[in-house]
């Protein structure tokens, strides 16, 4: 599908764009264990486990692309 391009006094009008719809997919992982009065959490994070890029703004100018994968690990020690 073109887009229209305008043309109004010598200026051009860029339309808005149109990103296909994807959905972004970031499980996570909590594990959490308690020894005496110490409290120990691990977690995972995978952010966009299916490494979707997708362009996700409403211009063609300025352009933003969606977070590459990402994993991230986590460990809190509570007493």
């Amino acid at each position: 599908m073109n887009s229209p391009v305008f043309i109004i006094g010598a200026q051009q009008v860029i339309p808005l764009a149109e990103a296909d719809p994807v959905i972004l997919f970031s499980p996570f992982a909590t594990y959490r264990v308690r020894v005496g009065h110490a409290t120990w959490t691990g977690q995972i994070n995978v952010n966009n486990v299916f490494d979707r890029v997708q362009l996700m703004s409403p211009t063609y100018r300025f352009t933003r692309y969606s977070d590459p994968q990402q994993i991230i690990f986590r460990g809190t020690l509570a007493f």
